[in-house]
């Protein structure tokens, strides 16, 4: 992902687009686009395929201020991340759904 990033920022300078210095600015600014993007469509993906789509709303309402805010856990890899960020949305939810016919009118 580093990779493409600092090519394309590369490509932006050669355009004449940006500046020299410039070039591991965008590069992480593109990045970072790129992995946030990556991360959208998985889950969007995963909920469409499963369903989800409320929880998945509400997931982000309430889990996207806490992660935004809180720091959050940092993986070494971008697919440590993907799979962390579908384990956060979707654990919980498995749960939910095994455990609440057992709870009856707790």
């Amino acid at each position: 992902m580093k990779q493409f990033s600092y090519k394309l920022a590369s490509k932006f300078y050669d355009a004449e687009i940006i500046s020299h210095d410039a070039i591991d600015d965008y590069a992480y600014a593109i990045e970072t686009l790129l992995v946030k993007a990556i991360g959208w469509i998985v889950l969007l993906s995963v909920a469409f395929i499963i369903g989800w789509f409320k929880e998945l709303f509400c997931y982000l309402l309430f889990f996207s201020a806490v992660r935004a805010y809180g720091g959050g856990f940092h993986t070494k890899s971008l697919m440590g991340c993907l799979i962390l960020s579908v384990a956060s949305l979707f654990v919980p939810i498995m749960l939910y759904e095994t455990i609440y016919p057992f709870l009856g009118n707790c």
